[in-house]
Order: structure tokens, then C-alpha cells, then sequence
């Protein structure tokens, strides 16, 4: 919502290339260190993230195509770019091979690392959480939904759930009190936790249920 830009790349190609869609401006194909898996662009339209099978690729959007562009390449995170927060802090970045999703900080370095194969990722608008789905590797590298969620918050971290099926995707609502999952039905995760209070030879015990069921 920033830019008039289109980055237009392939995962067959080491090459990007900048589009104006005001104009119908093509830009000169912009050569990549590898082919990427994926590409995601900042909120504020200044940083462009690609995955590979190699490394990190991070691009400033504004000079990208100059001996400036190319901002910042790291070797030790390798897959798939799913997320970037709004505030742009924060990537969410599976390994498949490794089987850790991680939460990657923009300014370089992993911040959180949970096992597990993340297939989409969602943040809140104030970019306090993010809701994951997961899925399983076959010995093809191939991964398939499961019915797993795992939810990062500020507040308390990692913390998986489970959904009554398998799930392909994950949008936030707005005012983000929640996040629906879609599957064989769309089911959806409240952000409010349900509170139980039991007392026990006059002992008092609190438990909280996080992300219940919404519908």
C-alpha cells in the first residue's frame, strides 16, 4: 500500500523484475544470489525478503537493481519467507529440513525458534502476535496440513493448540480479537482465554485455556 511497485519474480528464475503498475513502467530484471522461494515486502515498502534453499536474501526496495540494493544475506536461515509484521520487525521463516519455524528478526538474527513446519503465518495488526498453521514432511520434501496451531505472543510466548481438522491457511480478523483457520469448514481461535476457578479442600486453583474455540 506504500509503492506503485510490483516485484515480479519465479522460484525457476534468479531474476526479479520491478513493474510500475501507475505507469506500465518495466524495469531491467534484477539478478538475485539464488532463485528464490518466496518474497515478502515490508509494510512500509522499504524492505523486500527472500526465502531460498540457501540463504536469506534482503533487498531495500528503494534501491534494488544498485550496488546498494542488496542489504543483507544470511546463510544460517534457509526456507520459505511467510510473514513479515506490520511493524516490521519480524519475519516468520519455516525450515523444512530442520523442522524449526523461526522468528527472525529484520535487523538480523533469530529472535525464537519452535520445531515444527509452518505452511502460512498471520500477524495481529499491532504485531504483538501471530497465529501459524503447521503440516507434515513426506520423505519427497512434500508438506501436507495438519490440524496443529502454534500462536506467538508477546505476552506469553509459544504455544500450541489443535484444531478438529486439518487447516491450509490462517487470516486475522479486525479488530484482530481473533483468527479464523480454513479447512473441509472455516473454524476460528478467540483471543480471550477461558478462565476456570475450582476449589478443592478450600484450596483455590486458576487455570486459563488459551486461543479457545470461537466458532
Amino acid at each position: 500500500t506504500n509503492s506503485t511497485v510490483l516485484f515480479i519474480g519465479s522460484t525457476q528464475s534468479q531474476y526479479i523484475v520491478p513493474v510500475d503498475f501507475t505507469t506500465n513502467s518495466v524495469g531491467a530484471p534484477v539478478r538475485l544470489p539464488y532463485a528464490p522461494n518466496s518474497m515478502v515486502i515490508s509494510n512500509d515498502g522499504q524492505s523486500l525478503y527472500m526465502g531460498s534453499s540457501v540463504e536469506l536474501m534482503t533487498f531495500n526496495a528503494q534501491t534494488i537493481g544498485t550496488a546498494a540494493g542488496l542489504t543483507g544475506q544470511d546463510l544460517s536461515v534457509t526456507g520459505k519467507v511467510l510473514a513479515v509484521s506490520p511493524d516490521n520487525t519480524t519475519l516468520v521463516i519455516p525450515d523444512p529440513i530442520r523442522k524449526l519455524v523461526y522468528l527472525y528478526r529484520a535487523s538480523g538474527g533469530v529472535e525464537t525458534t519452535y520445531g515444527g513446519v509452518a505452511t502460512h503465518a498471520e500477524f495481529t495488526p499491532d504485531s504483538s502476535t501471530v497465529y501459524i498453521t503447521l503440516g507434515d514432511v513426506d520423505a519427497l520434501g512434500n508438506v501436507t496440513p495438519n490440524n496443529q496451531l502454534l500462536i506467538h505472543s508477546s505476552s506469553i510466548g509459544w504455544y500450541l493448540t489443535t484444531s478438529t481438522q486439518a487447516t491450509s491457511d490462517v487470516a486475522v480478523t479486525v479488530p484482530s480479537v481473533g483468527a479464523f483457520f480454513a479447512g473441509s469448514t472455516t473454524s476460528a481461535k478467540g483471543y480471550c482465554p477461558v478462565t476456570t476457578v475450582t476449589t478443592v479442600g478450600g484450596q483455590t486453583t486458576t487455570s486459563n485455556l488459551f486461543y479457545p474455540d470461537a466458532s
